[in-house]
């Protein structure tokens, strides 16, 4: 009997990897944000768009994103994701730095993006990206006033290799910028980062020192 057993436990573990291994990669939806980048106070910002896929299948067997605009016909592919969990316990694998050749800006309007499995199988799933152009002229004192509508800032602390600490609202007792170091003590710099639009468009300031 305790051999019978043992094949039936057998048995199921493979029936469990065979199915795991056969179901079709499913994608809910696709999480897009155009990120404008100010490294210094004078300088236009470098633009990227940040992609990730909300994985309803087996997320960790994600294996390449296409990303196809509909209206220019340009196409980025991908095959280094970054594949995350979220607090919600939400799986998404994506790309965060797809960017456009020099002087072209990104894309406006419906993209598709395809995503493909391990076994090389694939779904689609439609998005939009928008944003307002002008941000392409702007600089870090245009801020906020740059963006209309609902805005939210946020603050982003990294350590002295570049390693995010913290993203989140300012902290109460954070009156002034070196009380940081307070509950951060080994952080090194900040930045302040306007999000706008859901969180589809991101800004952020350049660095600041702690130090």
């Amino acid at each position: 009997m305790k051999h019978l057993l043992s094949l039936a436990a057998v048995f199921c573990g493979i029936c469990v990897l065979v199915s795991c291994s056969n179901s079709v990669p499913s994608v809910s939806s696709v999480s897009s944000s155009v990120v404008f980048d100010y490294a210094s106070e004078d300088a236009q910002p470098s633009v990227r768009l940040s992609l990730f896929a909300l994985a309803e299948s087996d997320f960790l067997r994600a294996s390449k994103i296409n990303v196809y605009n509909e209206n220019t016909g340009l196409e980025w592919e991908c095959s280094s994701l970054r594949k995350i969990s979220d607090e919600g316990k939400n799986n998404w694998a994506g790309y965060s730095n797809f960017v456009s050749s020099d002087g072209v800006q990104i894309p406006k309007g419906r993209y598709s993006l395809v995503y493909e499995d391990a076994s090389e199988r694939e779904c689609e799933v439609p998005f939009y990206v928008n944003y307002d152009s002008a941000l392409y002229e702007s600089r870090p004192k245009d801020f906020p006033g740059v963006l209309s509508g609902n805005r939210m800032q946020r603050l982003a602390v990294y350590d002295k290799d570049g390693m995010l600490l913290y993203f989140g609202e300012r902290k109460n007792n954070w009156s002034d910028d070196k009380k940081i170091l307070l509950d951060f003590a080994n952080a090194d710099t900040f930045r302040i980062c306007w999000l706008y639009a859901g969180n589809t468009v991101i800004c952020m300031m350049p660095y600041q020192s702690l130090k």
